[in-house]
């Protein structure tokens, strides 16, 4: 696993992604928003395996098609991502459901739009 760089371009973005074999997005613990929305549908329209961390703007908008891990949790992070890596039935699964998301709802425009929503509703849902 290595973090790339690459020039912020689109064209960019496809070339590391469509070389990947699992696309994995690690957020923070206390995020309000998903860093990485693009990536994630990005990788979807590629069909790739995503793993992403659960939180708002991943688990409360995808379901089985983003495998996703508990915030700051180091060893959880690490099992699934091997066991996407090993499983080959799991990760072809998990990049069709992804792959068929992003196909259905449209441009991430539109997806920008479907975050803002469920991110004003979670805060509602956990403001003391």
């Amino acid at each position: 696993m290595r973090v790339l760089d690459h020039d912020q371009t689109n064209a960019s973005q496809a070339e590391l992604l469509e070389a990947a074999k699992i696309v994995v997005v690690p957020m923070l613990k206390g995020r309000l928003v998903s860093a990485g929305i693009s990536t994630i549908l990005n990788a979807m329209i590629l069909g790739k395996c995503v793993v992403a961390t659960a939180g708002p703007g991943v688990t409360d908008l995808f379901d089985h098609e983003v495998l996703s891990v508990p915030p700051e949790d180091p060893a959880a992070l690490a099992s699934i991502i091997t066991k996407a890596w090993v499983d080959n039935d799991l990760r072809r699964r998990t990049a069709q459901a992804g792959w068929e998301y992003a196909r259905r709802w449209g441009s991430e425009q539109d997806f920008h739009g479907r975050l803002i929503d469920a991110v004003v509703k979670w805060r509602t849902q956990h403001r003391s």
